[in-house]
């Protein structure tokens, strides 16, 4: 019983619920404020997850730097006596005291990662079980924001270091943007460990490379935990670890590093969605499985614009897919978001293939500079309003190239 309050109070002391209750609501905010209209993950469960790594690292990084580092510092002046008389050894004190920190961020973090599943689902996102090892990447990433913060905290002993830590999640994220565009980009995730990418609508993740990313972090945070034992045994004049249990974790950082870095590649996170494809009962619309939701709608913007194209006289030959489902010349590629699909949208991006496709052969005229211009407009206008009386006189420009 002694040491369960124990416990408690060093995470109270430490600032773990009050920063656990700033990042759920400053998670929850992020998530919920989200435009679906715009939204690059809502809809879709693997760039939730891709969203949530973020999240994890740059935001929730920060709160957990905050209480590491008061935790790290308040140990190393030899704060908190009851805790040290109910667990004696600076590598106890360390676990119990960690875990009572991490109860509450890690289980914050994870409700705030069943808001944006949850969130995503309705708008259309299929089960966020594959997402798993994103959601695992950012709760481990966080934690080794925890664990080196915790360390930082203990050398330095000052309350007024914490604004030193706090940010540096957040700028190791505007960092790994800087790398990235370096010329050894494979090193991006080894200096912020999230994946920033936009998968949808063909790709998922890759469990396997993402779970070395997740080992390299726990490996950090295991060898940020060994070097604060260290720093508080020195500090506090107790016995410290041997010198082969401090290797070890820092041994498997330069091992998981190695395979991070040399597996990398642009889509080495990803693989392509085993769903496959799942087209209209006439083949003329396919999709991913994952995003069947959106088929209707699509195949009701292709009836419209087939009707219109017909009208005018004109065979209505090409098929519309989704990227990484076009496989031959008469199959156009047609973007659509994952949360909201808007029709309109994918009707003009319809119009647009037939008339680029009308105005190929006067590509190298300069006769009529204005006909791909007015074929759009006539075929828009045709689709929109039924009225083709303009579309007739454009196709016969086109024919006339």
């Amino acid at each position: 019983m002694t040491r369960r309050f124990a416990v408690l109070d060093a995470a109270a002391v430490s600032g773990a619920p009050a920063a656990a209750l700033l990042l759920a609501v400053a998670g929850s905010a992020l998530v919920l404020v989200e435009d679906p209209a715009t939204s690059r993950w809502l809809g879709a469960a693997p760039d939730t997850g891709l969203f949530l790594s973020v999240l994890s690292f740059a935001v929730g990084g920060c709160l957990f730097a905050v209480v590491g580092y008061l935790t790290g510092s308040r140990w190393s002046r030899d704060r908190g006596y009851a805790l040290r008389r109910s667990v004696p050894s600076p590598a106890r004190v360390v676990v119990v005291s960690g875990v009572g920190d991490l109860v509450w961020l890690v289980g914050t973090l994870l409700l705030v990662h069943a808001v944006a599943y949850g969130r995503s689902a309705v708008l259309g996102a299929s089960s966020p079980l594959p997402a798993w090892p994103l959601s695992l990447l950012g709760l481990v990433a966080a934690t080794s924001c925890y664990a080196v913060a915790a360390v930082v905290g203990a050398a330095l002993r000052t309350p007024f270091g914490v604004a030193l830590v706090a940010p540096a999640p957040y700028a190791a994220t505007l960092l790994a943007g800087e790398v990235a565009l370096s010329s050894r980009p494979e090193l991006q995730q080894l200096v912020a460990p999230f994946v920033d990418q936009t998968w949808f609508p063909n790709l998922v993740p890759a469990p396997l490379p993402l779970l070395a990313l997740a080992a390299y972090c726990a490996a950090v945070t295991a060898t940020a935990g060994v070097g604060l034992v260290v720093l508080l045994g020195v500090r506090l004049h107790v016995p410290r670890p041997r010198t082969a249990t401090a290797l070890v974790p820092l041994a498997a950082v330069l091992v998981t590093a190695g395979i991070v870095a040399s597996g990398w590649s642009p889509n080495g996170f990803a693989r392509t969605d085993p769903s496959g494809a799942v087209c209209s009962p006439d083949g003329r619309v396919c999709v991913w499985g994952s995003s069947r939701t959106v088929l209707p709608v699509v195949v009701a913007a292709e009836r419209r614009v087939r009707a219109a194209v017909e009208r005018a006289g004109t065979p209505a030959d090409l098929r519309f897919a989704q990227y990484g489902l076009a496989d031959d010349g008469t199959t156009v590629v047609v973007d659509t978001a994952p949360a909201q699909v808007d029709e309109a949208d994918v009707r003009r991006q319809m119009v647009d293939a037939y008339t680029q496709r009308w105005a190929e052969s006067c590509a190298a005229t300069v006769d009529d500079l204005t006909l791909l211009a007015d074929l759009h407009e006539a075929l828009l206008r045709a689709v929109e309003d039924g009225a083709s009386e303009d579309l007739g006189p454009a196709l016969q420009r086109a024919r006339a190239c």
